[in-house]
């Protein structure tokens, strides 16, 4: 059995459930409760999971993303541990509900959505359909096309926002919103096999 994979009770009595430690052997103690290092699950089924996704290399954060999503017939995961920075952001959108309805209204696909992309054909690129900013073309077309795959969308999000000129920013669709109408389309990443795509896009700041 991992010993990283503990009870919760064993940190405070009044919990329930499993927290993975990857504090690591140099911690302090104390340095787990302060920072990332404790994640909390419903299960240790799930924090196995969880576990063996990030000594396979991948993101912490992304790791808990993919054994957290919601199934059909499942129960929500409130244990989901978002850190700082997210519930500062969350914060920011106006709390849970709003980000939600923001995420559906994106989904839709209505007039409000970008109609403007970036076409990859025989090693060019080329935007396609209409864009009367030329400048935003230009740096939609700087940034190139993606097509990732087994990747951190935060990592090909910064990836690409490194090829960027000043005043431009990428947004991802299904994490970032609103998405404004007039942003180009410059790719998509999926995280891993059978995962629904992140589609990604360049718009002004």
């Amino acid at each position: 059995m991992d010993k990283r994979i503990f009870p919760a009770r064993e940190i405070d009595a009044a919990r329930t459930g499993w927290i993975v430690d990857l504090s690591g052997p140099d911690a302090v103690n104390g340095e787990s409760t302060l920072s990332d290092c404790y994640w909390p699950f419903k299960s240790r089924k799930v924090a196995a999971k969880f576990l063996a996704l990030v000594d396979g290399g991948m993101d912490s954060h992304e790791a808990a993303f993919n054994v957290l999503r919601r199934t059909p017939g499942t129960a929500p995961d409130t244990s989901l541990y978002l850190g700082e920075e997210r519930r500062a952001w969350l914060k920011e959108q106006g709390g849970i509900q709003p980000t939600i309805n923001q995420m559906i209204d994106n989904q839709k696909g209505d007039d409000k959505m970008p109609k403007t992309w970036i076409r990859h054909t025989t090693g060019q690129v080329e935007i396609e359909g209409e864009c009367p900013d030329a400048e935003l073309a230009q740096a939609a077309l700087q940034a190139g096309y993606t097509n990732a795959y087994m990747k951190s969308v935060f990592e090909v999000k910064d990836a690409i926002q490194a090829l960027l000129p000043e005043g431009f920013r990428v947004i991802v669709d299904r994490l970032d919103t609103p998405i404004p109408a007039s942003a180009i389309r410059v790719g998509q990443v999926r995280v891993r096999h059978g995962d629904p795509e992140f589609p990604l896009y360049v718009a002004r700041k």
